[in-house]
């Protein structure tokens, strides 16, 4: 049985096209969708907090979009997380989240950044092509 994670953010141009891709390629097996929440630690200011206690509400509600838009395109079985990041580059948390779910492949997005924007930014999908412990199937946003 193959284990699928389809990487997303739901904003971003590509969302649907990684959840049909990834949700086409399991193929009926298992598919984890994971959006990763940027981690708070900069703006949390008490200690006692922990910055999954401080974005509990938003990522219940990223989770709760995730899921209707899931039924909205008739994919169903599909697991949803939102975990808090704990690194600094979504990349890393991305890669690890394929390695504790023991993953056949991830699926995510790109932006398809191209001469001097590609330079100085870093690309989440480079990233987990070079690191993620399974294959990696990268989805371009249509032209």
């Amino acid at each position: 049985m193959q284990k699928v994670i389809a990487a997303v953010q739901p904003n971003d141009a590509y969302y649907e096209a990684v959840l049909l891709t990834a949700h086409r390629l399991a193929g009926g097996d298992r598919l984890r969708v994971v959006s990763i929440y940027p981690s708070p630690i900069d703006w949390v200011s008490e200690q006692t907090k922990t910055p999954e206690a401080v974005t509990r509400n938003d990522r219940r509600k990223m989770l709760l979009a995730i899921e209707a838009d899931l039924e909205r395109l008739g994919l169903r079985g599909c697991e949803v997380r939102v975990p808090v990041a704990q690194r600094a580059n979504i990349g890393d948390n991305l890669v690890e989240a394929a390695r504790a779910y023991e993953a056949d492949l991830l699926v995510l997005g790109t932006h398809g950044r191209t001469g001097i924007t590609a330079l100085f930014t870093q690309s989440v999908a480079a990233h987990a092509v070079k690191h993620a412990p399974c294959d990696v199937h990268v989805v371009r946003k249509r032209a």
